[in-house]
């Protein structure tokens, strides 16, 4: 492929709700793109409207996807939930020889990812997961405040905004919940029953959080190597007794609990509305700390987390194939750089003040300071 070429790349999934958003910016940016998924009905009529070719596709015949994977350059993979469809095609990635990218937010694919990560860059490829709002923002402001501080030892990520999630990204969630809250702790991922809250403001006004699960949890590990990592989401409650959360996590992982709360998903819209979307704004916040007590924070805005998934799930898929990108196991922020997410509209970063003298302050293009 010559460097005017654009890359040939297989949406696998495109028939699903962010499938359908990716597919649509791919016609837009004319993309060298062919649609893919289980569904030949829905496929042929998303690609007529589209004017994309597309090939319906099982997973589980190996033989037939080795011969359809190796037509491409990089598979990009919207197929959720990710625990059942990503390790059939990263194995044909692997084996063919093709870049291969994800939006997974599951922390069990994440993990099980990176342990692939010899075996991609023998292959000469790049095997990279979480190129939607799940992790590629906060990848890159994880990333970006690390630099900061020398040996950070603590990171707290904080998630505000939006308008709801897909029925895709619940079906997808569902696998995270129960037995506690993940954390990252001395550098293992482990469960724990917190209760603490925090009041942070990540730009749209002070709020209430609560820990919870995200990728940054394994991703934010392996870009930054800050060994005690939380995620944070608004919460209109008081942390719970520690008997309460018990409770929870003993219900929320029973499988008959779950099997409603599949049912319960499979009634709910497909996903918020385009006039929704694009209307709604998402706001993070990265704080990182480190045992002189020196901190660093910084806020990152962005448009609403499917409209910006469908913008950086493309543009990833994109990038990867150029030689420069490192091969194997890669986050956003160590394939393209904690820079990467400023390119796209509607895009902002802000830099707080350090919290002591010595420590990296500077302001790069498009960026602005926290007062």
């Amino acid at each position: 492929m010559s460097s005017k070429q654009k890359p040939k790349i297989f949406i696998y999934g495109a028939t699903g709700y962010t499938g359908q958003l990716v597919a649509e910016l791919a016609a837009k940016q004319a993309a060298n793109a062919v649609l893919g998924g289980r569904d030949e009905e829905k496929l042929s009529e998303l690609g007529n409207r589209l004017n994309l070719p597309s090939r319906c596709l099982s997973l589980q015949d190996s033989a037939t996807l080795l011969d359809a994977v190796r037509e491409f350059d990089v598979v990009l993979n919207l197929a959720g939930p990710y625990r059942h469809t990503a390790a059939p095609m990263r194995a044909a990635c692997i084996a063919t020889r093709v870049h291969y990218v994800d939006i997974t937010g599951e922390l069990e694919v994440f993990e099980d990812h990176a342990q692939f990560h010899d075996r991609a860059r023998l292959a000469g490829i790049t095997l990279l997961s979480g190129a939607g709002f799940d992790v590629v923002p906060s990848d890159c402001l994880a990333a970006h405040v690390s630099s900061r501080v020398e040996n950070a030892e603590k990171l707290e990520m904080y998630f505000s905004g939006g308008v709801g999630m897909s029925r895709g990204t619940m079906r997808s969630g569902l696998g995270m919940i129960g037995g506690g809250v993940p954390i990252r702790e001395n550098g293992r991922l482990i469960r724990r029953l917190v209760s603490e809250g925090r009041s942070r403001d990540c730009g749209d006004g002070e709020q209430r959080f609560c820990a919870g699960p995200w990728g940054d949890l394994v991703t934010a590990w392996h870009s930054t190597r800050i060994p005690n990592i939380q995620v944070f989401f608004p919460t209109k409650k008081e942390p719970a007794s520690r008997a309460v959360l018990f409770a929870k996590a003993f219900l929320l992982n029973r499988k008959f609990v779950q099997w409603l709360l599949r049912g319960f998903i499979r009634l709910l819209p497909n996903g918020p509305e385009a006039e929704a979307r694009d209307t709604a704004r998402q706001y993070l916040l990265a704080e990182v700390t480190n045992a002189r007590g020196e901190t660093y924070s910084a806020r990152l805005e962005t448009p609403e987390a499917y409209t910006l998934t469908a913008y950086t799930a493309l543009a990833v898929a994109e990038a990867v194939v150029d030689p420069s990108v490192p091969r194997g196991y890669q986050t956003p922020a160590t394939a393209l750089g904690a820079n990467f997410i400023l390119q796209f509209p509607g895009v902002s970063r802000e830099d707080a003040a350090p919290s002591r003298p010595g420590i990296k302050a500077g302001v790069s293009a498009g960026e602005t300071s926290i007062a």
